[in-house]
């Protein structure tokens, strides 16, 4: 404390920060689902938001000079890119728990020959015919390499960082106070 000054020694910034809008994920859940943005991802999922950008903007100072307005740009990226960020988690859990098994079956490919169907075929219909008079079966096993390579690339390891990176654009990018330190009745010569 400097000669009864109780505000901080470094100057202010002329915003909040993250976690001075949404102290806790309660707050954040009310506002986001109070808002007039629809809600389009599933409550857990946006628990587990909140806490991920609380982890990497929770100090960050908000670049809006309207809180409301940085509120709902947030609610706007969620509704545009929340959707499809949960999907991918969804599917990509799902690729992580194949078994060995799974991963190494092939494709199927089914070739089927009507000699004499019952019907007429025309060239301008994409329905299947009614007999089929022989079928082909063809199924392939992937050797052990091509299938773990083919899995280990259908692994992402980054969703979720390109999804909060879309968040950066609202924090501002130079951490340095936006107001200067003044201390009242001190007077300052040149």
């Amino acid at each position: 404390m400097i000669k009864g000054y109780e505000g901080s020694l470094y100057g202010e910034y002329r915003q909040k920060s993250f976690q001075e809008v949404w102290k806790d994920v309660d707050s954040f859940l009310s506002d986001y689902q109070g808002s007039q943005i629809p809600v389009n991802i599933r409550n857990d999922s946006a628990t587990t938001l909140y806490y991920l950008l609380y982890g990497k903007y929770g100090n960050d100072i908000v670049a809006s000079s309207d809180i409301n307005r940085f509120k709902y740009r947030v609610y706007s990226i969620i509704f545009q890119y929340g959707p499809a960020w949960e999907k991918k988690l969804e599917l990509q859990d799902k690729i992580r728990q194949l078994s060995d098994d799974e991963i190494m079956l092939g494709g199927t490919t089914i070739a089927n020959t009507a000699t004499n169907p019952g019907s007429k075929p025309t060239t301008q219909t994409t329905e299947e015919l009614k007999g089929i008079g022989k079928q082909n079966v063809n199924k392939y096993k992937k050797d052990a390499l091509s299938a773990y390579k083919e899995y280990y690339y259908s692994i992402e390891e980054d969703i979720t960082e390109k999804f909060l990176d879309r968040f950066n654009s609202l924090f501002i990018k130079i951490v340095q106070p936006e107001l200067p330190l003044l201390y009242e009745g001190e007077e300052y010569e040149n």
